[in-house]
């Protein structure tokens, strides 16, 4: 076995590969009709072999008998981050607070949603544009903020493209905002920083006893907004 390369091996079930010398272990596979990609949670190539032959034996075997059932790929909001954290095709950000921010978002998501054992396919539109409008609404988040807390959901579904029939939830530009609507409004509107929206995240999560109102409102947490009138 060659040590100066990443391992890319096939299997009698799929193929094991590393992303780097040294690296995680992930294991693709093809079942239900579709390719899927995880991670074994291992650098260690025997115990890698161990969770092949315990995990992925009988699930590949059952697909080529056409015993599967694709209503049994059952994952809830509240299960998803991890599973979309051991995945090859997560979001790879350049900083911690970036990553840290994409989970963020995630849980404001879930708490949304008012229940973490809704299941991902069970996800809409509807439920997209209704958290969009809570976030134009309620938030008051600038545009860029806005968009980016949205392009973060839209990028964990896609990863976890397993677990839900159809079209990406967040998929459509609908959901996003333009910079116009503050041109509009004769106002501009700087978006947080990455740091200032993991702040502001923390202030929801415990609010200060001040008052309910203030406290629960990032546009007095924090005055980063800058307005200026319409030229």
């Amino acid at each position: 076995m060659k040590k100066n390369t990443p391992i890319n091996e096939r299997t009698p079930y799929g193929t094991l590969y590393q992303n780097e010398v040294g690296g995680w272990f992930y294991f693709r596979y093809q079942a239900n009709g579709r390719r899927h990609n995880e991670g074994l949670g291992t650098k260690d190539y025997a115990e890698e072999k161990k969770i092949i032959n315990s995990k992925y034996a009988e699930r590949v075997q059952k697909d080529r008998l056409g015993l599967n059932d694709p209503e049994a790929i059952k994952l809830t909001l509240g299960d998803a981050w991890k599973k979309y954290s051991e995945s090859p095709e997560r979001a790879t950000p350049a900083t911690v607070s970036e990553a840290q921010s994409y989970e963020s978002t995630w849980n404001d998501f879930v708490s949304f949603m008012g229940n973490p054992r809704i299941l991902l396919r069970d996800i809409t539109y509807q439920d997209a544009n209704r958290y969009a409008n809570f976030l134009r609404d309620k938030r008051n988040y600038a545009v860029d903020t806005h968009n980016r807390k949205i392009k973060r959901i839209r990028k964990v579904f896609k990863a976890l493209h397993d677990y839900w029939t159809g079209t990406n939830p967040f998929a459509s530009t609908t959901l996003l905002r333009k910079a116009r609507e503050e041109r509009d409004l004769g106002v501009r509107r700087l978006g947080f920083t990455v740091e200032q929206e993991q702040k502001i995240l923390e202030a929801l999560e415990n609010p200060k006893e001040e008052s309910h109102e203030q406290s629960r409102n990032p546009s007095n947490l924090l005055s980063w907004d800058i307005q200026r009138s319409a030229a």
